[in-house]
């Protein structure tokens, strides 16, 4: 082992990188903890005092400070036993020995019948640090095993590992397998290599992770259906064919939107837009070509995703929580979750808490068998659903999405729809050629230039919103969700090799902007819960189920459990039964029909759409003398908020 081990300097500078540490988990610092077992075996008691002391103030656990304590006193005990500066472990006929003083006689003591090295160190974003040891057995059985670093320095639980790993020809010798850590680490003839293992794509250190583009030291392991692959084999200007057949089995308008929303999860963090993320929903009867479209957009990330056993569905074989736990590790990238029906599960209710888990959270923290807490991972994600429709009457998730309708198609379409699949794999070289550009200087130069236009863009479009449709909710979400779609495309054009094909669809995909606004602006103002209100009173009292009676006339027997107000036959003005109007539309909607909404937000809202004919200061509601003996409060709306005229 390298002298640089025992520099004078270690406890300082342990003590500060332990202060650096201070806000990390507990596990993630014992981790590190591991590796000064040898730089502390010469440290005085007193700087191992001050070294623990820290730990334990950073929430290390006893359990783990008394092992770590137990190797460093091991260590420094081996290394006495010899006159000399070098370690006492050697190897013979495939087995650890130790020497020993006995008197003035050296002895040789056996360890155990394996030889072991720790060949590398991996360095996981999610389980910490471990060492992966290989070796064999004094019988040439041949093992390799990663064992957590916390492990590998107790003794019995590397020694556990071991026996696992060699079986019965793995002798450890009684009393012999606290000399296991220490004999393995400094056995090792060379610095282990270290590998940085990634349970996610997307942006780190200014490094894109996916699968086929790693470097020497880095491995990704994925979640099986995420299929995110560069394959260097495949040909840009097939992948381009691919790329131009695909604007052609759908409107190319809509095509473009959601090439946009897949490009632009990549260079979103470049752009500041990790925050702004949003879904993109795909709606339309059977025929209309959504999963296919969807499969061959994400294709250029991966051509796996073309296989339809690959394909996320939802209330199949997927869970909202493995849905969930696969978009964590889906950073900077489009993930598709297809076929929602809003009659599996809790339906719509499941599509909210989703797409508010992917847009704006990430995993709840969850404690382990062990009862330890395992840290909730952050989720970039950007999720494409198909289904035949939204279905969700949650104003602020829709305004999270972008809702992209497709028709059905005809026999053309379907002819560049073959085609499109059958070069697909192709397309896997637009995302390899787009994702190196990003981190080159002229990207830099044109991507730091859109910045500056974001502002302006979002404000028109703000304004464009108003325009079309006044009810509108959480326009300057959906503002904001254009914007970004709107100048991706524009840095699509200036990438030196795609610009071609992004000016030719340059006006689809701005018309295509123009008609989700459309949409937008009209299912929004519709998932209101305001709206959602008054259509069902509308409903209600159409079918019967529900009653007005001219103001202010007492309900007959017959008529009480259907009377929930009175009209006013001047102006045809509504008074409603605030309580018993809003449990009649419950009854009809169910107990979450109106997302548990209070009626004072309520209310504020039906206000925000002008329907209210008056009020008392400071409410929405208004007292109302009924009969000239009994004043109760009444909701006073407009007649055309329940569509009746004078």
């Amino acid at each position: 082992m390298s002298d640089q081990y025992f520099s004078e300097h270690s406890v300082t500078e342990i003590l500060s990188a332990l202060g650096n540490l201070q806000g990390s988990v507990p596990s993630h610092i014992e981790s590190i903890a591991a590796d000064w077992v040898i730089p502390l075996v010469q440290a005085p008691e007193s700087d191992l005092v001050r070294v623990i002391g820290q730990m334990r103030k950073l929430g290390v656990t006893s359990e783990f400070i008394r092992y770590w304590r137990q190797a460093i006193r091991a260590t420094r005990k081996e290394l006495e036993l010899l006159p000399t500066d070098s370690h006492p472990y050697f190897e013979k006929n495939g087995e650890l020995y130790i020497r020993a003083t006995r008197g003035q006689e050296i002895i040789e003591k056996p360890i155990a019948s394996i030889s072991a090295r720790i060949e590398s160190e991996i360095v996981d974003d999610r389980h910490g640090r471990s060492f992966m040891i290989t070796g064999h057995t004094s019988q040439g059985i041949k093992f390799s095993f990663a064992i957590p670093v916390e492990n590998y320095f107790n003794d019995k639980q590397l020694a556990s590992w071991l026996l696992k790993v060699g079986g019965v020809s793995a002798i450890i010798r009684a009393g012999m397998s606290r000399h296991l850590p220490s004999a393995i680490q400094l056995l090792t003839d060379k610095t282990p290599k270290k590998i940085y293992r990634f349970t996610h794509t997307g942006w780190e250190k200014g490094q894109f992770l996916i699968p086929g583009a790693e470097t020497e030291n880095i491995e990704i392991e994925l979640p099986p259906k995420l299929c995110y692959r560069i394959n260097p084999k495949t040909d840009l200007s097939l992948g381009l064919e691919a790329l131009d057949a695909l604007m052609h089995a759908q409107d190319s308008e809509k095509v473009a939107i959601l090439l946009s929303a897949a490009f632009q999860a990549p260079l979103a963090h470049l752009m500041g837009w990790r925050s702004e993320r949003y879904g993109i929903f795909i709606t339309g009867r059977t025929g209309a070509f959504k999963t296919s479209i969807a499969q061959l957009v994400m294709s250029i990330f991966g051509s796996g995703f073309l296989d339809e056993n690959m394909l996320i569905r939802w209330g199949i074989g997927a869970t909202i929580n493995s849905i969930i736990a696969m978009s964590a590790s889906a950073h900077d990238l489009p993930i598709l979750i297809d076929n929602f029906k809003p009659g599996t599960g809790n339906g719509s209710r499941d599509l909210v808490n989703l797409v508010h888990a992917i847009l704006e959270g990430g995993e709840k923290d969850r404690l382990r068998r062990d009862i330890s807490l395992r840290t909730a991972r952050p989720i970039y994600a950007w999720p494409i659903f198909t289904g035949e429709d939204v279905s969700t009457r949650d104003a602020a998730t829709v305004a999270r999405m972008l809702i992209v309708r497709f028709d059905a198609r005809d026999e053309q379409a379907t002819t560049s729809l073959t085609e499109s699949q059958r070069l697909g794999m192709h397309l896997s070289a637009v995302g390899a050629t787009w994702l190196n550009w990003l981190s080159s200087d002229e990207a830099c130069a044109i991507y730091a230039h859109s910045i500056g236009q974001f502002s302006s863009l979002r404000d028109e479009w703000l304004t464009y919103l108003r325009s079309q449709q006044h009810q509108t909710v959480n326009p300057a979400r959906v503002a904001t969700n254009l914007a970004t779609n709107q100048l991706t495309w524009y840095v699509l054009q200036q990438h030196p090799s795609l610009s071609a094909f992004a000016h030719r669809y340059a006006q689809a995909h701005a018309d295509g902007l123009f008609q989700v606004a459309d949409e937008m602006a009209v299912l929004t103002a519709e998932a209101l819960e305001a709206s959602q209100f008054l259509e069902t009173i509308i409903e209600l009292l159409a079918s019967g189920r529900c009653l007005l009676l001219p103001a202010f006339k007492d309900a007959l027997n017959n008529e009480r459990e259907r009377f929930i107000g009175w009209q006013d036959v001047r102006d045809s003005s509504i008074y409603l039964i605030p309580d018993v109007a809003r449990n009649a539309v419950e009854r009809l909607l169910g107990g979450g029909g109106l997302n548990n909404l209070s009626n004072g937000t309520l209310y504020k809202q039906i206000a925000g759409l002008d329907l209210i004919a008056s009020h008392d200061q400071g409410r929405n509601t208004k007292n109302i003398r009924i009969n000239n003996n009994q004043i109760i409060r009444l909701l006073h709306l407009k007649a055309e908020a329940l569509n009746l005229n004078t």
